[in-house]
């Protein structure tokens, strides 16, 4: 639950760090109390992932069928996507359309069509796999509908995608029998037509990014309606002015050549060609484009861009605060159904739903593979609990439910699912998790982190790989191969580089375990790739103790003072936390 791996916050449950009284007694509590009913603990939890995702399609009254088709689409996810993108590539291994009827049209039997030089892969197997894709999203769409039942809304992208998928199936099964399918006027296969649109209907992000822009359209119609009338205007002068001369013949015709060179003028891709007949019989002439490439090109085009950008931006604030609007609501929902009497979570019932929160299979903490994962989740629940717990009531309102909430909702913020590494205790390995974790410290002062500190050491391996370069390269155009042997400084200087990137890893790895390096320590195979993927946002940030985050957040809303210092070494967390 912490961000920042630390020696004395990450342990195993038999840490050195003893547990307080409080502490001690929630932990006997927590191995032979009741829990909340199992049902409702899953329910919550698949409510608190439904506000992280800003959805409200769930239902607290469910079944454990309806749990249970949740459970199997969500471990199921990977898969779902993969046969997405695979269903949209086959068409770079199968024959195409156009070959399937005569075989003489493939690129292999005509010299002047160039192919892409991939393999081809066999009618049959690409038919074949093609069916079962399109089968798979079938059933896939049918586990989504059982496992909403009455939350289910069957809204006209879902009702499209079936369609679309059975209209394919239709075509593939007709293909059996005929190669072209169900259409025998033409060599496209509609199968292979409908892949787009399948995977738009099947995928969240992009059928939601396409509503919005769809939804954008009417709020900028009226400024693209009047650069079409504009063009039609100027294609009416165009047709009187230029009716008599050279102008007019080869470019204002007619209405359909007229609109045609006024269009791609706009876009001025037969600029200056347009306009140098008339230019050359009469230069006055050129105030009538100039005049049409100031109202369209200058002036209206930008208008149209910045109508575009009003109106996107409006969908966005809507999408945004829907989301919150959702968020808020499916936390009101998962807070009722482990609220007891009092309108409180009890201890039991927060340590139950805690460990579902930290078990993707929505089955609770007795299936974690190690019985240390669950006792370390029990134990991070009770901290949690007693952190929140300032009024003594023995229990959490919505207000501190929603808050532990917020917080597990920020982008910066990873729960590790299981228990730290179980690595033997000795002045080693407390060292490399200090080193690791808080960087180096002398005289009490902290000197460099660890991550700044390996910033360095590439830089200068970018440099020494740069003179190198100059060693390698000489004046005649040649490489001097020499530079490269085993007996050369240079192989030595690089090869220290290497043992000391691969001990770095390894040893995190080791330290910190796989789960908790992966997200919070990232891997740096160069110093321009780390700063590329800190830029995008693909790296988990280390913000600090989630635990401390808590409790400051909790302190300024509840006006209270802080329990505890925060330990030496830890980040300061940001206001927006």
């Amino acid at each position: 639950f912490l961000l920042r791996v630390r020696d004395d916050a990450q342990t195993c449950p038999d840490t050195e760090t003893p547990l307080t009284a409080g502490q001690s007694s929630m932990a006997a509590v927590l191995l032979k109390g009741a829990e909340c009913p199992p049902d409702r603990v899953k329910a919550a939890a698949i409510w608190v992932e439904k506000a992280q995702a800003g959805s409200m399609q769930w239902t607290s009254s469910c079944s454990e069928s309806e749990i249970e088709a949740h459970r199997l689409r969500r471990q199921l996810k990977p898969i779902t996507t993969a046969v997405k993108f695979s269903l949209l590539l086959l068409a770079v291994f199968e024959i195409p359309s156009y070959c399937l009827s005569d075989a003489s049209k493939c690129s292999s039997g005509r010299p002047d069509m160039h192919g892409t030089k991939m393999p081809v892969l066999p009618f049959t197997a690409t038919h074949a796999l093609s069916a079962f894709f399109y089968l798979y999203l079938a059933w896939y769409q049918r586990l989504r509908w059982k496992s909403l039942e009455s939350a289910s809304t069957r809204n006209w992208w879902h009702l499209a995608g079936i369609i679309l998928v059975f209209v394919a199936l239709l075509d593939i099964a007709v293909s059996s029998f005929n190669k072209t399918g169900i259409l025998p006027f033409t060599s496209f296969r509609i199968s292979r037509l409908l892949r787009p649109p399948v995977f738009l209907c099947f995928t969240r992000s992009l059928r939601d990014e396409a509503a919005r822009v769809a939804r954008s359209i009417p709020k900028y119609a009226d400024v693209f309606a009047s650069l079409a009338i504009t063009i039609v205007f100027f294609t009416w002068v165009g047709l009187i002015l230029f009716m008599d001369n050279e102008e007019g013949t080869s470019y204002f015709g007619n209405w359909s050549k007229s609109i045609t060179s006024l269009y791609i003028l706009f876009t001025t891709a037969n600029c200056p060609d347009v306009f140098v007949l008339a230019y050359e019989k009469n230069r006055m002439y050129f105030l009538f484009f100039f005049a049409f490439l100031v109202i369209t090109l200058y002036l209206l085009s930008n208008v149209l861009l910045a109508s575009v950008y009003n109106a996107y931006k409006d969908e966005l604030k809507a999408m945004v605060k829907r989301h919150y609007k959702n968020q808020q609501g499916a936390m009101k929902q998962a807070f009722e159904l482990l609220a007891d009497d009092r309108g409180l979570i009890g201890l039991e019932c927060w340590v139950s739903f805690f460990s579902v929160l930290c078990d993707p299979t929505l089955s609770g903490g007795g299936n974690l593979e190690y019985s240390s994962d669950r006792a370390y989740n029990k134990k991070r629940a009770s901290q949690v609990f007693q952190t929140l717990d300032r009024d003594k009531n023995e229990g959490l309102d919505q207000r501190e439910f929603q808050l532990v909430l917020d917080v597990l909702h920020h982008s910066d913020v990873y729960i590790p699912r299981k228990a730290p590494p179980n690595i033997p205790k000795n002045a080693l390995t407390v060292f490399l998790k200090n080193l690791f974790s808080e960087g180096v410290f002398f005289g009490g002062k902290r000197l460099i982190s660890w991550e700044a500190f390996v910033d360095c050491v590439i830089v200068v391996d970018v440099t020494i790989v740069f003179f190198q370069t100059l060693a390698f390269v000489n004046g005649s155009g040649s490489f001097d191969v020499h530079a490269l042997d085993t007996g050369h400084p240079w192989f030595w200087a690089l090869l220290m580089f290497s043992c000391f990137y691969v001990a770095t890893v390894t040893l995190k790895l080791a330290v910190l375990g796989p789960e908790r390096f992966w997200h919070i320590s990232p891997v740096r195979p160069s110093f321009l790739d780390r700063r590329l993927a800190e830029t995008t946002g693909t790296i988990v940030q280390s913000t600090g103790d989630v635990l401390a985050a808590i409790e400051r957040r909790a302190c300024r809303q509840m006006g209270i003072p802080l329990a505890r210092p925060i330990r030496r070494g830890a980040p300061q967390v940001s206001e927006p936390l």
